[in-house]
């Protein structure tokens, strides 16, 4: 199930803006892919960088998450380059 997550945010590589806007965070660099019960949540860093902010169970709510303010500052921790 993991290498399955990891492998479907390939497709931000070529489209970064595939994913929808995460409708909780009420911004447009914060967006996510779904996948099965799972939601890549990703943000927008440069054109050629994005950071996975969170692999979330969609059967949780994100505002479980900490501050959201912090969660945006702290996502270069996984950061992909193109």
């Amino acid at each position: 199930m993991v290498n399955s997550l990891f492998d479907s945010v390939d497709i931000l590589e070529q489209h970064p803006l595939a994913g929808r806007v995460v409708p909780e965070f009420y911004n447009r660099v914060i967006r996510e892919l779904i996948r099965g019960s799972y939601r890549i949540v990703y943000k927008l860093v440069s054109k050629t960088d994005i950071d996975i902010v969170t692999v979330h169970h969609s059967a949780r709510l994100l505002k479980n998450l900490p501050e959201k303010n912090t969660v945006i500052n702290q996502a270069s921790k996984t950061r992909k380059h193109y």
